[in-house]
């Protein structure tokens, strides 16, 4: 196991020096995000999970962290074709 997360207790794994599993979406982008949000089920889900305001709040820490996370998501990717 690589990751791990309150919400899921294998976020990231490897078999053997080849093979990996990512239980999450890396690629984040703000178009990609646009569209799951427009998804009822995942307004309703973070609802559900974040209260009544969980949507937009979700969707502003999001933004806030975009640039990291496309930072880091670029360098996961370098890693993984480095490997090859």
């Amino acid at each position: 196991m690589l990751a791990t997360s309150g919400a899921c207790a294998v976020q990231a794994l490897a078999v053997g020096g080849r093979a990996f599993g990512l239980q999450f979406h890396a690629e984040v982008d703000a178009p990609t995000l646009a569209d799951w949000l427009s998804d009822p089920a995942t307004a309703e889900a973070l609802v559900l999970r974040l209260g009544e305001d969980g949507p937009a709040r979700f969707t502003a820490a999001a933004h806030g962290h975009m640039g990291e996370l496309n930072r880091a998501a670029r360098q996961l990717y370098a890693n993984f074709i480095a490997l090859l």
